[in-house]
Order: structure tokens, then sequence, then C-alpha cells
């Protein structure tokens, strides 16, 4: 399973998109652990600017509240930490609790951003407009190494906290602009700065197609908590040169171009590209060890294969496709020696190949099964094997993933494995 952050970017036409690929698999349901740390959140009825958390915790002595913002290189929003009334000043990593703490508070700072200038890779716990709150785990809750359980203002069910190796949490409260979607038992929302500027880009419909096709093709493999999911959407001006994604267990946060800045095809279509590349890792929930140069690419792969498929109306689609996926461009590295580079010497330089040359490894392997299958199988077919199957550091394609592919030629087989993964050319 993927472990730690990554935060790499994509720089085309003036723009940087950025992807977190965000540690750990999606954990459904509610925690099994006995004892779960308990969050009240509540809005500071004098300033809307701050919310205050209470935690509390189960018996334990000397232990590290944990910043996942630190570790995730983020800026945390919380202040005034204070456990059964002392303040317990911040260290590395977070904040260290006196023997017998069973009740922790602080104050979460909110950002008020001007529209436009929300980057969600950032992570921040916001004031939207209209009075709702986008309030960001990793920032705002720091937390124990379990789950836990949050309740919220206006909500009478607790929500769940993820472990610190999994995927974070967001939630979103009050009277931030929202409008639910439904088809066989998925519940889609979105929230926004601006709904009527993301209806005008993102057909709900189209995008509930590309929700059916990964959970089609994932099988066994898809994450049941994914049947609900929300996008928060925040309009990006072209003049920050950024627009990003992050995921989280079943909120995703967004951006899009503004109207008022013109965007082009392009500038329309890879938002959302980039929401299915993350929808695809919120989804994606298979047993098996993934390294990233596996999960990034899978992820951009499909979710360019499914905007290709059920987004191919919306302009500018095939030229994203084509900005990611060359089969006939040079591969300067194999994806492996990438990979070994982040392990060993934590070189991040050449992670954003993942998404182009790790995406462009996988389109060839689908077309190179549906021609020596005369379009019988795809990597459709493949996707549930490579889910579950175990990527050994080093190492190329499990041998159950090659069982899957062995209906095309050897030989050819092959040839893609040594081109991209181990930047062999014929």
């Amino acid at each position: 399973m993927m472990t730690g952050t990554s935060w790499k970017r994509l720089a085309t036409g003036g723009l940087a998109f950025t992807l977190a690929a965000l540690g750990g698999c999606t954990t459904g349901g509610k925690s099994e652990v006995s004892g779960d740390p308990s969050y009240t959140v509540a809005l500071d009825t004098a300033d809307p600017t701050r919310l205050r958390v209470a935690l509390d915790l189960p018996a334990g002595d000397g232990r590290l509240l944990v910043s996942r913002a630190t570790a995730m290189q983020l800026e945390s929003q919380v202040v005034d930490l204070r456990c059964d009334g002392a303040e317990v000043p911040s260290e590395p990593g977070g904040w260290r609790l006196p023997d017998g703490c069973r009740h922790a508070t602080w104050t979460v700072m909110l950002d008020t951003p001007e529209r436009g200038t929300v980057v969600p890779s950032d992570q921040r716990s916001i004031l939207m407009p209209g009075g709702g709150v986008l309030l960001s785990g990793p920032t705002a809750l720091p937390q124990l190494d379990r789950p836990g359980r949050v309740r919220l203002p206006g909500r009478a069910e607790a929500r769940l906290l993820t472990a610190l190796d999994a995927p974070p949490s967001f939630y979103v409260i009050g009277q931030a602009p929202r409008r639910p979607f439904e088809r066989d038992g998925v519940r889609l929302a979105y929230v926004a700065d601006d709904l009527d500027r993301v209806a005008a880009i993102v057909d709900p419909e189209r995008h509930l197609d590309a929700i059916a096709y990964f959970r089609s093709i994932l099988g066994d493999a898809a994450v049941r908590s994914a049947d609900e999911l929300t996008v928060v959407w925040f309009g990006a001006a072209r003049e920050r040169r950024e627009a990003s994604g992050a995921a989280g267990h079943d909120v995703l946060l967004a951006n899009y171009v503004i109207p008022e800045d013109r965007p082009t095809p392009f500038e329309r279509a890879l938002p959302l590209v980039l929401v299915l590349h993350e929808q695809f890792h919120q989804m994606q929930a298979g047993p098996g060890a993934h390294p990233h140069w596996v999960s990034e690419s899978l992820a951009n792969y499909f979710a360019l294969k499914a905007a290709r498929t059920h987004l191919s109306r919306i302009e500018g689609v095939d030229e994203v496709w084509s900005f990611f996926i060359d089969t006939n461009a040079p591969v300067s590295m194999g994806l492996l020696e990438i990979q070994r580079r982040i392990d060993e010497a934590q070189d991040h330089s050449g992670y954003r190949d993942f998404y182009s040359v790790g995406a462009a490894f996988w389109a060839a392997l689908d077309q190179a099964l549906s021609d020596a299958t005369g379009g019988r199988r795809t990597l459709d077919d493949v996707l549930p094997v490579i889910a579950a199957s175990d990527f050994a550091p080093g190492k190329g394609l499990p041998q159950a993933v090659l069982e899957a592919l062995s209906e095309i030629p050897a030989d050819d087989l092959m040839r893609l494995v040594r081109r991209y993964l181990h930047g062999e050319e014929a």
C-alpha cells in the first residue's frame, strides 16, 4: 500500500497542476478500535474565523498528539493547545501530552481567502463564501496513532477521522453551497465557492458515468465507503499559475480555472481528469502493496481512460490525453529506477514521470492486450489482478499480472517491460 506523502507538479502552458498523492488506503465505515479518541468541533459564535475543538482521550501517558500537517510539509492551523487546561508546547511532529491527560482543547484559525486564490493541495481549513467551513483533518485535527470520531456542528452522527497511514479526512460544516446527485446507490455532491461556475464546466451525469466505470472495473477492489463522494471545488485564477487537488477519505478537493480568465479547452478538461485521478485513489482498495510508480500511474491512466470514454464530448479531453500519454516518446529513465531513487535517496525529481511515462506504460499494455485478443480483453479485465498483487521493491510486474497478460506475445510484453520499467529502448 502507498505510504508517505508526495507533492509533484506537472507544468504546462503557464499552469502548474499539483496532485496530492496521499499514503495508505481508505478505511470505510466506523472504526472498531475500543476507546477511540472523540473530537467535538464547535463554531466560535463571536468570531466566525475560529473553530473550537475538544478532544476526549482514552487512558494513556506521555503520548504524542501527531500533527499530520508537519509530516505532509503543510502548515498547521492549531493554536493554543491545552490539556486539562494547561498549555502544551509544540515539539517537532506534534504535541507531547502530559501523563494522565484525558481532555485536550485548541483553536483552529480558519483561512478567509479571496476568490481565485485557494490551493487545495495546501489542505487548509477555510471559511467559505456563504458561511460554510471546510475543515481539514491534516491541518486542524492532530491525532493519536489510531482512528478517531469527530462530532460536527449540526450533525447527529460522529464522522470518522482516518488513521495516520490512511488518506486524510476533510469535512464540510454549515451552509456551504451544495448540490447532491445520486444514481445506483452512489451519492455524489458538489460543494463550491460558486456552484453555477462549476455547473458550466462539469456535467455530474458524465461524472457519475465515470464513477460507475471505476466501480465496474475494480470489482471487489472498490471501496464501499466511496459510494458517498463529495467534491469541493475552488476557482483558481490563471495568474496564480496553479490548479491542484487532494484526495481524502470521502471528500476530494479540486480547482477549476475561473471563467473570467477564459479557460482554454485544455484548462477546462484537466480539472476533471484530476478529479477522476483522485477518485480512483479513493475507490481503489485492493489488498496488494503498490509503490508510487504503480499507484500513481494506474490512477492517471484510468482517469484519462474514463475521461476519454465518458467525457469525450468535452472539448480538450483528447488534448489532456495527449499531454500525458505519448507511447512514441523516448523513455529517459525507467519507472523502477525513479522509484529506487525516491526510496533510497528521497529524490523526487522524476516523480512526475509516473503520471506520463507510467500512464503510457499501462496504455501500451492495454492496446497490446486488445490487439492480441481482437478486442475481447483489455486492461480493464486485468485491473482486479493488479489491485490484488504485491509489487516487490525493485521488481517489475508480479507473476500473477504477467499471467493475466499472457495473451500478449511474450516478445512484445517483455519489450514494453524493458522499455518502461527499465528504460531500455529497443
